[in-house]
């Protein structure tokens, strides 16, 4: 056995940190997740379910963002869209090849918000209650699993002189810990959707957590993109994740001030 930052070597095999962090991301936050079930008189077995379902729409939805909106890096190694759309059955960089690299975080909430849907659907359950479950157990295991990428030197673009910067490979330049930001802002996250769950259950709708969370996302993962240097710039300087975050923020507290809208106009009736 032989441990390096790659991760714990087993002869050819290699259990890399960042799929150990992922996974230790998963069971954490699927464990909050199966409590809130359960403080809810939900079957918390469905969360093991429903969890399976997001991870495999995760995984495509991360790919296929990936495909269609490959980071400069990689367009500057000649795998663009039109390479991935034209070699289906490369398995060593082709649209297969998840092991090579290339996941979009955006990518992977929207597939995995899908891949809840479509169980909640399947299995006849509510879907904007399962929503908030979720929304309870996802914060920590963003927090946990974005720490894999810095001690597996991932996503480590934009340089820094400041004492908490990070090396990708011994005596380099120290670069901005963007997953070390984002996975805080996951933790101040948690707390905060706990604290609204625990003291205004009474005047939370269904749903109305899961949109909270959506709110707070945001500008986690705006910060996450600002000390990165390998995006893709869609508008006014923004790259897409950084559009989608502040679309997705906005989003989610006009729907929540419109439902309550509702609720008071109903309220009144």
């Amino acid at each position: 056995m032989q441990i390096d930052r790659a991760g714990i070597h087993f002869g050819t095999l290699t259990l890399t940190f960042f799929g150990l962090m992922l996974v230790a991301g998963l069971v954490a936050g699927g464990y909050l997740s199966m409590v809130a079930a359960q403080r809810r008189g939900q079957d918390p077995d469905h969360v093991i379910d429903g969890l399976t379902w997001a991870i495999l729409g995760g995984l495509v939805g991360a790919r296929l963002f990936h495909i269609f909106a490959p980071p400069p890096s990689m367009v500057a190694l000649g795998l663009t869209t039109s390479y991935y759309l034209t070699h289906p059955f490369d398995l060593i960089n082709g649209p297969l090849a998840v092991w090579a690299g290339g996941l979009n975080m955006m990518g992977a909430l929207v597939g995995g918000l899908l891949g809840l849907w479509l169980y909640a659907r399947r299995q006849k359950l509510d879907f904007p209650t399962w929503a908030d479950v979720a929304a309870l157990g996802a914060p920590l295991g963003l927090a946990i699993s974005s720490v894999g990428n810095v001690i597996s030197g991932y996503k480590l673009d934009l340089e820094t002189t400041l004492p908490w910067g990070v090396t990708a490979v011994a005596g380099g330049p120290r670069y901005h810990p963007a997953p070390v930001y984002l996975s805080l802002w996951m933790l101040a996250v948690l707390a905060v959707l706990w604290w609204i769950e625990r003291l205004h259950v009474e005047r939370l709708q269904p749903g109305e957590l899961f949109l909270w969370f959506v709110a707070l996302l945001g500008p986690g993962l705006w910060l996450f993109e600002a000390f990165r240097a390998d995006k893709r710039l869609l508008l006014a300087g923004l790259s897409g994740m950084q559009v989608a975050a502040l679309l997705a923020s906005l989003g989610g507290l006009l729907w929540i001030g419109a439902r309550r809208q509702r609720a008071r106009q109903q309220g009144d009736a």
